[in-house]
């Protein structure tokens, strides 16, 4: 997650302050518009933001009505689900890469620590990364294809923000 979902501490902020945004924009794509008609009645609508609402009301924007018959995942959680998961796969991601005081990665400050080789610990750590991806297809009763998919779309979705 943390080199497909923010290239900046900045951005990242703002895709925070937007994320319900992109949760009911795609949840509207999935012809589910509650959450998005929640938004507009009760929050400032984002800069960012207004074009894709605009879209919606001239009717540029599509509704994916074949796509939502086939969801597995209802529509207004799909993005959340989505975010929950990559912020999980993307703390594994800089536990892979993050660098201690001292200059080492902290990859290899724990392998020292356990007296074990730098690549047995990356290896734990992307069997974690695929039990996450596992549990949550087991606990939404999904293949983990599925999962894969939805962490590609919300990838995605974030890497061409604001035209999502």
């Amino acid at each position: 997650m943390s080199k497909d979902y923010i290239s900046s501490s900045r951005s990242a902020i703002k895709i925070r302050d937007v994320m319900k945004w992109i949760v009911a924009i795609d949840s509207w794509d999935y012809c589910d518009g509650t959450l998005l008609a929640e938004l507009v009645i009760k929050e400032v609508i984002p800069e960012e933001v207004k074009p894709l609402i605009g879209s919606i009301i001239d009717g540029s924007r599509i509704k994916k009505t074949k796509a939502a018959v086939h969801l597995k995942i209802p529509a207004n959680e799909r993005m959340r689900i989505a975010e929950s998961l990559s912020i999980n796969l993307g703390l594994i991601d800089t536990l892979k890469t993050a660098e201690t005081i001292t200059g080492e990665t902290l990859l290899e400050w724990q392998a020292d620590k356990n007296g074990i080789e730098p690549i047995e610990s990356k290896r734990w750590l992307e069997n974690q990364a695929q039990e996450i991806i596992k549990d949550a297809a087991k606990q939404l009763s999904v293949s983990v294809e599925t999962i894969e998919n939805l962490l590609r779309d919300f990838r995605r979705k974030i890497a061409n923000f604001p035209d999502v």
